[in-house]
């Protein structure tokens, strides 16, 4: 059922002293009274499906939203009194008429403890559900820095809820949008084992960049005249966004383990195996000591990349040729996929340094174009082939059961595909390894075609 008819059906509290509108009420007064209250509730204003949404960050988005609306409370009471069978309400989750603490996406059977002793055979039966087994957590929200009063963060959690009925969570540190939307960190309970390590290292390194963050005067002091002046003709917003999403970056890096290790950068911690205060305390030493020098070299590499990204835009904007119409479409929507606001964070680190090769791959595409457009056609229409096959990967793996390896496989082909790119339009360039599209296909179907 939409949200749309079923927030009409709704008990919604009222502030004391006000009257809540009941279907009695005059048909105008109501009309205009709802007008009025649709603009404050965040369910009226925000997508309707984000609160029957079936993964754990957007119905966590959809919890933040409910603790912004003053009918928070009366919603709630609300959808208790009807046991409403899925959702979330009043800032809570329902299944089958019960509120839980983490929704599981629908046909995911629960797991089970299988390794448990069973209990003895005289053991009496109990319809009280049994204490929670392990260390409890207990979820939280705004964090500035770790929390005081947790020395280390379990892998899992689980409450035995009697008849062989055991619910588990997995604690993990996740960033969340704020009141204005501003990035914010919180301790919760995930439903799925398999999101809690890249939900974790994300809030782990939005809680170490809220606590060394430098001031943007700082970072830009650094910059020459000519850094500045390409720096400013980003596609970011301002100044500010730039250093910020900067500064994400370099933290990102600084916390990546010898996995994705940008070239330059010193080795140190990995966020996902930060879950303790030490550990916790260990990185964000190591990122204050580091921040600065690892912004300055992230800023050298996107200096290289938007210079490289301007002489694209120029070289675009010079060609008129009629023969060569899709190309300079296929450029620019290429272009627009790797510098875009927010890119330097969403870059993996140790691609950073890549991107003005992938862009000036597509001048010299551009160039060899003109004199054979056919050649250039045909190359492209092998790119895009494989990227159809991309796409429908990613498709089937989204409609799927989250797998933390297949997910970092479909992320490596994305930049398989940047490399398959520069060998076909731009040999001369070289590649960061052997990349043909025979390779590219075998990690999108493993088990063929």
């Amino acid at each position: 059922m939409r949200l749309a008819h079923l927030l009409d059906e709704r008990h919604l509290e009222t502030a004391p002293g006000t009257a809540a509108w009941t279907p009695h009420q005059p048909l105008a007064t109501a009309d205009a009274d709802r007008a009025a209250l649709d603009t404050m509730l965040p369910c009226r204003t925000n997508d309707a499906e984000l609160w029957f949404a079936e993964h754990t960050a957007q119905v966590e988005q959809a919890k933040a939203l409910c603790r912004t609306c003053p009918l928070q409370a009366g919603c709630l009471a609300g959808a208790i009194d009807r046991a409403e069978p899925w959702g979330v309400w009043g800032g809570e989750v329902f299944v089958d008429g019960v509120v839980v603490a983490r929704k599981r996406g629908r046909g995911r059977p629960r797991k089970t403890d299988t390794t448990a002793p069973a209990a003895p055979a005289t053991q009496p039966a109990s319809s009280a559900p049994a204490a929670p087994s392990g260390p409890a957590v207990a979820e939280r929200t705004g964090l500035t820095t770790w929390p005081a009063d947790l020395p280390e963060l379990p892998d899992a959690v689980s409450t035995d809820l009697g008849g062989g009925v055991v619910v588990r969570g997995y604690p993990a540190l996740v960033e969340e949008p704020g009141p204005r939307h501003e990035p914010t960190v919180a301790l919760r309970i995930l439903a799925d084992a398999a999101e809690r390590d890249g939900t974790h290292a994300r809030g782990v390194r939005r809680l170490l960049l809220a606590e060394t963050a430098l001031q943007p005067g700082r970072v830009t002091s650094r910059w020459t005249g000519k850094q500045a002046l390409t720096l400013a003709a980003s596609p970011y917003r301002n100044t500010d966004a730039l250093v910020a999403d900067l500064q994400l970056a370099a933290v990102t890096a600084l916390t990546s383990g010898d996995a994705d290790l940008a070239p330059g950068t010193p080795p140190g911690p990995d966020a996902v195996q930060v879950r303790t205060a030490d550990s916790y305390a260990e990185a964000r030493t190591f990122v204050r000591g580091h921040l600065e020098d690892e912004v300055h070299r992230a800023a050298g590499h996107v200096v290289a990349a938007l210079s490289a990204w301007r002489a694209l835009e120029a070289e675009v904007r010079g060609t008129s040729s009629l023969a060569l119409l899709n190309t300079l479409t296929d450029v620019r929507d290429h272009a627009a996929t790797l510098v875009h606001p927010g890119f330097v964070s969403a870059t993996p680190p140790r691609r950073l340094p890549h991107l003005v090769r992938y862009l000036r791959a597509a001048s010299y595409r551009l160039e060899k174009a003109q004199a054979n457009p056919a050649r250039d056609a045909e190359l492209a229409w092998r790119v895009h082939d494989v990227e159809e096959a991309f796409a429908k990967a990613r498709a089937a793996y989204a409609a799927g059961p989250a797998d933390p390896v297949r997910a970092a496989e479909l992320a490596e082909v994305r930049w398989l595909i940047e490399e398959l790119r520069v060998s076909l339009f731009a040999q001369q360039l070289g590649t960061d390894g052997p990349v043909s599209e025979k390779r590219v296909r075998k990690v999108l179907s493993p088990n063929g075609w």
